[in-house]
């Protein structure tokens, strides 16, 4: 039973799997958004700027028409008029390109993030297999993509219908109206109609990328084995960690109690804090903490102090103020200036030493 729960995958996938996934380009993503983000994006552009691009348009065909009183097509002129053909295409279809390429890019970038993953850019046969592909086909995701199909196309068909339903009135003026009048009516109809169709485009392709990412998540589960295994990997076994934290912990507390003897007064509670100053008015800016503890540290601090004569006075709130606030080799702070001065004048004092002078 404990095997079972193990190998079950229950835990959401780790930082580091994610990584790795995305390292691949393995994220979640619907090309639907970066299609529609594309078409909305072009029928703007076409809207906005109909009259400079029907204008090119009047002129690409006026262009044509006279090229028809040219000579027929033969081997000496096809590379001119191909090269003219293109250039003519270019020049129409260049904003239209431009903008949808912008657009997509935007829309994947607000999906994904920057990624830049070249293994889904590299060969792979099994993608054109034919048989994988029927199989793909008739498959539970082929069977969801084809339910995703009938519903967009039902949808769309839906919107459709009702646009053209309530464009009824402007259709049955088109009769009387001339070419520009008509290209008019048209043209707002058109937009209307192409307007409502990527609004509703755009909300099942923003349901599609919703269900996608819920999917990605559920596909890319961890068992607690996976789990445990992938931080043995990235971060080392947890009991070498503990093993190590442990000695180092220990070097510390060595390195401290090796500071204490050569500390100038030890400030206790007095009895569950110890914290031992050192101060050089030649090295020093201020006096500095060199060790402190609570407790069985306090009661070591204070047995080193003694055996090596260094003088321990009780001061219950400067010592707890000093355990506090300041780190070991950490200088006082400003407001604690005056009691530690009193301090260790007094120190001094006992010893017949010259005040905040170590001596030689």
């Amino acid at each position: 039973m404990a095997a079972e729960q193990a190998q079950e995958k229950t835990d959401p996938a780790s930082p580091w799997k994610r990584r790795e996934l995305r390292k691949r380009g393995d994220v979640p993503k619907s090309q639907d958004i970066n299609a529609v983000v594309g078409f909305l994006a072009v029928l703007l552009l076409l809207h906005t700027g109909a009259q400079p691009f029907l204008g090119r348009i009047a002129r690409v065909v006026e262009y044509e028409w006279q090229a028809i009183e040219r000579p027929v097509v033969s081997v000496d002129n096809l590379g001119s008029l191909v090269t003219g053909w293109s250039l003519t295409f270019y020049d129409l279809m260049w904003p239209v390109l431009l903008v949808s390429f912008l657009a997509g890019t935007i829309a994947n970038v607000l999906q994904v993030g920057f990624l830049l993953a070249g293994e889904p850019l590299k060969m792979d046969f099994q993608r054109i297999n034919p048989f994988l592909g029927l199989k793909r086909l008739f498959s539970l995701p082929g069977l969801q993509g084809l339910m995703q199909a009938i519903l967009k196309t039902s949808a769309v068909a839906y919107i459709a219908y009702r646009s053209l339903a309530s464009q009824l009135p402007q259709v049955s003026t088109l009769p009387h109206l001339d070419a520009g009048g008509m290209v008019v009516v048209v043209e707002a109809i058109a937009f209307r109609l192409c307007v409502n169709c990527g609004i509703a485009l755009l909300v099942l392709a923003t349901a599609d990328y919703a269900f996608r990412r819920w999917q990605w998540e559920r596909d890319k589960r961890m068992s607690k084995q996976e789990m445990k295994e992938e931080y043995k990997r990235h971060e080392g076994d947890p009991t070498v960690r503990q093993r190590i934290r442990q000695k180092q912990r220990e070097l510390a507390m060595r390195r401290m109690m090796a500071e204490v003897p050569e500390s100038d007064v030890v400030i206790t509670n007095p009895v569950h804090v110890a914290v031992a100053l050192q101060y050089d008015v030649d090295r020093m800016s201020a006096p500095l903490v060199v060790a402190k503890g609570q407790r069985l540290i306090a009661e070591r601090i204070k047995d080193l102090a003694r055996r090596h004569g260094i003088p321990i006075v009780t001061n219950p709130p400067l010592a707890r103020s000093l355990h506090d606030a300041v780190p070991v080799g950490g200088e006082i702070p400003e407001r604690l200036y005056r009691a530690v001065a009193e301090v260790l004048a007094y120190v001094y004092r006992l010893r017949g030493r010259t005040p905040f002078r170590r001596a030689v």
